[in-house]
């Protein structure tokens, strides 16, 4: 059966008295100034008219028309207002509005629970006329760590809620509609507003002493002392001085709405960061193969050693030593798409990676050799050294060795020369000679294609030789 609808007036005053209703009943500041202007002014004005009202038996002190206007009319008229036959109505009708807020505050600690009447009595009144709002302070991320009999928390608003830098705090209403606070000196919340969890916004260091994990191609690799720093996802906001701590409110959510529950109950967000470093790892590992894993390592520190100043490669050293990888260089590595997709769907993100060690093993049975892993990582280190050996940086040092034996050659025979003379003018003489001829013995072995070709200006610098030889030879050697 189809309901008949109201008449265009009748509707309109429908709408007006729900809009009241609403803002009478509102579970805000709003609602609560008016419900205590109502009481006041309604208490006020029938105190008012009860005393327009007895006037006529009111007698006037005959002390009083002695004192000076408007001295006189005013204490006279101020008496009227507790004349017995004013006061007579107005005392039974305190008593029944301070009776009734009684009665509701015992209901209240009743239903509630509340240890402490007063408790119940102060929240009646913040709540219904706006009187005494109670005040929490958030200074960490865990709920738990704060006054859990606080009226915010045990009963919910209307209140303020103090957030401290480097938090966030999450309030849910009654329709279970939540709101994020993030750090602020004073927030209000409203009436059955509940402090849902708390969140710390701030860095947050884990470590764990090893990681066991499996390359793409059956590998075990151990990685040793690692630390991860998360944070709160921050929804792309740099930080900066007036925003420290940025944060993204769908992420703060998540946290507060996505503990684990386990046989203790929820369990924190930050309780869960250990096992989040150890499923991070597992994945970084689990996507590489020995071969791409190892070609993380710096090469000259894995595959080169100095011995005897020639750079050689230790190959058993190589295969059994810790591994590391730099910090900077590991954590570019971790900020993958997907790894950011998979941290940001728990609300958080990766500040920076640092392992200590990464030691490479074989995951097999008990009864089989663990020699496989060497056995990739020395192939691979053949691979690097053939690499090593024919890239320009090795020729080149080689080139640059061979031309300092040649320099400590020539330097070695002209200090001979020098020595067996000991005329001043033969051993200038001598001494241009032997650089002459130097000189230009390495120039013709350069021409005839033994190492690289020889620098321009040599030449000349022969031709220059040769002049100052014979200006010397023509001044008689003195």
């Amino acid at each position: 059966m189809r309901q008949q609808a109201l008449p265009r007036p009748a509707q309109t005053v429908r709408n007006v008295i729900g809009m009241g209703f609403d803002i009478l009943l509102d579970r805000g500041r709003r609602g609560a100034n008016l419900r205590m202007a109502l009481v006041l002014g309604s208490f006020a004005l029938a105190w008012t008219l009860l005393t327009l009202g007895n006037l006529q038996n009111v007698t006037a002190s005959t002390w009083l028309t002695a004192l000076p206007f408007p001295l006189g009319p005013a204490i006279d008229l101020g008496g009227a207002f507790f004349a017995p036959g004013v006061l007579i109505h107005m005392v039974p009708l305190a008593a029944g509005l301070w009776l009734g807020n009684r009665i509701a505050a015992h209901y209240l600690s009743d239903l509630l629970e509340l240890e402490q009447f007063s408790v119940a009595a102060h929240y009646l009144r913040a709540s219904l006329i706006g009187i005494g709002y109670d005040v929490l302070r958030v200074d960490t991320g865990e709920l738990g760590s704060l006054d859990l009999k606080h009226p915010l928390i045990s009963i919910g608003g209307p209140g303020y809620l103090q957030v401290n830098l480097g938090f966030a705090a999450v309030v849910e209403d009654i329709d279970g509609i939540p709101r994020v606070i993030g750090p602020s000196a004073s927030t209000f919340i409203h009436g059955f507003e509940r402090l849902r969890d708390a969140v710390d916004l701030r860095d947050q260091l884990r470590n764990v002493d090893e990681v066991r994990a499996v390359t793409r191609d059956g590998i075990e690799i151990r990685a040793r002392e690692v630390q991860m720093v998360f944070r709160v996802f921050s929804g792309g906001k740099p930080r900066s001085l007036a925003d420290p701590y940025p944060y993204s409110e769908e992420a703060v959510r998540r946290l507060a709405y996505g503990q684990a529950v386990t046989e203790e109950g929820p369990r924190k967000w930050t309780e869960n960061l250990k096992d989040l470093v150890s499923r991070e790892i597992m994945a970084f590992v689990s996507d590489l193969t020995i071969e791409e894993f190892m070609a993380l390592q710096p090469t000259r520190e894995l595959i080169l050693g100095e011995r005897g100043g020639s750079m050689q490669i230790d190959r058993a050293a190589s295969t059994t030593r810790p591994l590391h990888i730099p910090r900077r260089q590991l954590t570019e590595r971790f900020h993958t798409p997907e790894a950011r997709r998979r941290l940001q769907d728990e609300g958080l993100e990766l500040a920076w990676v640092g392992v200590g060690t990464w030691e490479v093993g074989y995951r097999g049975g008990a009864d089989e050799p663990e020699t496989l892993g060497e056995t990739l990582i020395g192939a691979w280190l053949d691979l690097q050294r053939a690499r090593q050996a024919h890239s320009p940086e090795p020729m080149e040092d080689k080139g640059i060795q061979i031309e300092g034996e040649v320099a400590r050659a020539l330097f070695s025979k002209m200090l001979d020369e020098w020595q067996g003379i000991e005329a001043a003018g033969s051993r200038c003489q001598r001494m241009l000679t032997v650089l002459h001829e130097s000189l230009r013995d390495l120039f013709v072995q350069r021409l005839s294609g033994q190492g690289d070709a020889p620098p321009a200006g040599v030449r000349a610098a022969l031709d220059h030789l040769a002049q100052l030889a014979r200006a010397q030879e023509a001044g008689g050697g003195a």
